[in-house]
């Protein structure tokens, strides 16, 4: 009974989880302190002009700032594109939808579910699901304005404030990126993938020229193959590549590695001949 009682595994901590969850989201990888930096100094940029020019809802102008930036330039202005699109039908459903209904409770009220309910399949039907929240968003946040005990021209102004809001915070954002991008034009996947390559091109140099590699170069090459691709595949992952963009530098990547691993091989190899341990081959 003693041994059957010891065998037994200890239950997992009923917030075990919660620390893996954290720790797999808040992992550091390349670029993501930049991303961090351009995001709060997009949603700062965007708090301080709605303030200055008191721009109703700029409160969700700053939230969309810390939520559309993307790793690279193309992906956050394909993001805004579909935002402000998005947007616009939104405000010109719940405009249209005011016009015809709002003077009728009961067909208000019909309204109103029959746009949720809209909403809500768009969600779990179209392939483009930052669309459909962005629609559902905006007419989440004007339904309780169309609701008040307010002039018409009111609740009019403040959708269409609504909608220029979170357009001036996009617009804001994707300028963040474009002046980073000039600031700073380099890939980061790109330059990792060129990086490994120029420490096996000087490996080879080093061949052709029968000169031992120095301890620099040699460690380098050894740490890359050790590191592996992880690093750029989760660059991959997490960049909004085209598909087929994605496919090519994946190949290249898996390449990249192999030369890595066979260039540590003979990074290895030289040294050991360099220091009589094995005959030259």
């Amino acid at each position: 009974m003693a041994t059957l009682v010891q065998s037994v595994p200890a239950s997992p901590r009923p917030w075990a989880w919660f620390g893996e969850f954290l720790k797999e989201e808040l992992a550091p990888y390349p670029g993501r302190g930049a991303l961090v930096a351009r995001m709060v100094t997009a949603a700062t940029l965007v708090m301080i002009i709605s303030m200055i020019f008191r721009i109703p809802y700029g409160a969700y102008g700053a939230v969309y700032a810390l939520t559309i930036s993307r790793e690279n330039p193309e992906a956050t202005v394909k993001a805004v594109r579909t935002i402000v699109i998005a947007f616009v039908l939104a405000a010109g459903a719940v405009l249209a939808g005011a016009l015809l209904f709002l003077d009728d409770p009961v067909l208000r009220f019909l309204w109103v579910i029959g746009i949720l309910f809209t909403t809500f399949y768009a969600l779990s039907a179209m392939t483009n699901y930052a669309a459909a929240a962005r629609f559902g968003y905006l007419v989440v946040i004007t339904i309780p304005l169309w609701d008040r005990h307010i002039p018409a021209e009111l609740r009019v102004e403040g959708t269409l404030w609504a909608v220029a809001a979170i357009t001036v915070g996009s617009v804001i954002t994707v300028l963040v990126e474009l002046v980073y991008a000039e600031w700073r034009p380099e890939n980061e996947l790109v330059r990792s993938v060129a990086e490994r390559l120029a420490r096996v091109e000087h490996l080879l140099n080093s061949c052709i020229e029968t000169r031992a590699l120095d301890e620099n170069t040699e460690q380098q090459i050894t740490r890359l193959a050790m590191v592996g691709t992880s690093r750029l595949r989760r660059i991959l992952q997490r960049s909004a590549y085209s598909p087929r963009y994605a496919e090519q530098m994946s190949a290249v990547v898996a390449l990249v590695a192999e030369v890595s691993a066979a260039g540590a091989c003979r990074a290895l190899l030289i040294g050991a001949i360099v220091a009589n341990e094995l005959p030259a081959i």
